[in-house]
């Protein structure tokens, strides 16, 4: 264990915590249906604890309804080569920086139908 002195401040390391490969294999793959299996605990993004940020319902909310609000809207799809491959992106993140903040990459985003794309002109 460690000694932890009365004032001291710890923070949690999230992002190795995240990158456990005995909790979490090839953790630097995108692949969200690892949550699926109820074994798997979910990443701590929100803390833990007494010390859990307050927020984390609102915040979960909020994610929730811009998803789902652009999903309702929009298609998403991967862009195609000039023969008519779908071209699959490479998902890097940006060196030196704080945060994640992915590098840009190409992908289709078109209105599900003539009538949502009227209402999204009428919107902006």
């Amino acid at each position: 264990g460690y000694n932890i002195l009365k004032g001291d401040l710890v923070v949690g390391n999230i992002w190795a915590m995240s990158r456990d490969e005995s909790i979490y294999p090839n953790p630097e793959e995108f692949n969200p249906d690892r949550f699926l299996d109820p074994s798997v605990p979910p990443v701590p993004v929100f803390g833990w604890g007494r010390r859990k940020c307050p927020g984390l319902h609102f915040g979960e909310a909020s994610v929730f309804i811009v998803l789902a609000s652009i999903l309702s809207m929009y298609n998403i799809s991967k862009r195609e080569d000039s023969s008519g491959a779908e071209i699959y992106p490479e998902i890097k993140d940006s060196p030196n920086s704080l945060t994640l903040e992915l590098e840009p990459f190409d992908f289709r985003l078109e209105p599900r139908s003539d009538r949502h794309h009227q209402l999204i002109l009428e919107v902006v």
